[in-house]
């Protein structure tokens, strides 16, 4: 159950804060709903119904004391990816579908090392890499109450330092 003031992600849109609570008769039934402003699209709220968001994925944002284990996966060496398109882009998929931030931390980490290592990504991945970007950066921003574009800007950078660790050894 959340509350007015919550900070939320949502597994498509990204972290968003809970505006409110709301009823709407849908199909001559009553629906509650969660009324969420997504922090990155200043205009954009959505409704999730109450009774289904743990089935849409969503939950609390993380706490402060966890974004240190986002820079640790970043940190971390990259995974090797399945060579095969079809496979990579099921993986990368996957993990961003599960909403989990380390997944996706994990995600944006691997595409932008195969990225690094190839000079581009192909058009389904370079995608891939975007939305693991965004979903990544709501969420940093958020926990840290900083601006969207100065997240990704730090996400990017740890990554760059890290790669340049990782090439060197």
């Amino acid at each position: 159950m959340f509350k007015v003031g919550d900070l939320v992600f949502h597994p498509v849109n990204g972290a968003g804060i809970v505006t409110g609570k709301t009823t709407r008769l849908v199909m001559g039934k009553t629906q509650h709903y969660y009324a969420i402003k997504v922090l990155e699209q200043t205009k954009t709220f959505l409704l999730v119904p109450v009774n289904k968001s743990d089935s849409v994925g969503l939950r609390q944002a993380i706490s402060p004391s966890q974004i240190e284990q986002v820079w640790e996966v970043l940190d971390a060496p990259p995974e090797t990816l399945p060579d095969q398109d079809k496979a990579r882009y099921k993986l990368t998929r996957d993990k961003l579908q599960t909403g989990d931030t380390l997944e996706i931390a994990e995600v944006a980490r691997n595409l932008a090392w195969r990225q690094r290592q190839r000079d581009r990504l192909n058009i389904p991945g370079e995608k891939l890499y975007k939305k693991s970007l965004q979903l990544l950066a709501s969420e940093v921003a958020t926990v840290q109450g900083i601006e969207l574009t100065t997240a990704e800007l730090q996400i990017k950078t740890r990554l760059q330092e890290s790669f340049t660790v990782h090439a060197l050894a």
